[in-house]
């Protein structure tokens, strides 16, 4: 475990803070973070609820990329299937907010250079990895939900993989690596430490 350096006061050229003053501003903004995970974490699940109970159903249809809402029945046991389906990678994605929390209050008291903050970043990595992995297969089961009530022919299993699937999983499998290497330098600087 290392902790941010704030001992050496004087404020290098350059730089407008000192070292304290620095990991200050380090401590407070992570603080803000932790935060907004757990916000985000909320607004995130009640909104996807909010969506799928109230959502008018020719935005539903529009959304899932099926055009002519009228031609499928529906009925409100599929709100719920709709939202079961659709809270699988929330899920997954508010565990992973759940991580970098744990990470950021890390960071928070200090605790930069440890196993806690490098396992909060790659909970975090897998979050977003494994939800943008599941959400083409969740839109797909979507489609064939929507249009399960339809007349013979028009049931439809529509599969999409847009660039912002194949963009969430650059981001979440950059991360897991920065976690990784993060992970090897704490480990790294342990047996240092030991050594001395």
């Amino acid at each position: 475990m290392r902790e941010l350096d704030t001992t050496n006061d004087a404020a290098p050229s350059g730089h407008g803070l000192s070292a304290s003053g620095r990991a200050g501003k380090v401590r407070a903004v992570s603080r803000i973070m932790a935060m907004s995970c757990l916000a985000l974490s909320t607004i995130i699940v009640s909104a996807v609820t909010g969506y799928w109970l109230f959502a008018p159903w020719a935005n539903i249809f529009a959304a899932a990329g099926l055009e002519d809402a009228s031609r499928y029945p529906v009925g409100e046991s599929m709100r719920v299937i709709g939202l079961g389906l659709s809270l699988l990678p929330v899920a997954i994605i508010v565990w992973g907010l759940m991580q970098a929390r744990t990470c950021f209050r890390a960071f928070a008291t200090g605790d930069v250079f440890s196993a806690t903050a490098a396992d909060g970043l790659r909970g975090f990595s897998i979050g977003v990895l494994v939800s943008s992995l599941l959400s083409p297969f969740v839109k797909a089961a979507l489609t064939v939900l929507l249009t399960w009530n339809g007349a013979p022919g028009t049931r439809m299993l529509a599969f999409s993989l847009g660039s912002d699937t194949i963009i969430a999983v650059f981001f979440g499998a950059t991360v897991l690596v920065m976690a990784w290497v993060m992970s090897e330098a704490v480990a790294m600087a342990d047996e240092n430490k030991q050594i001395v």
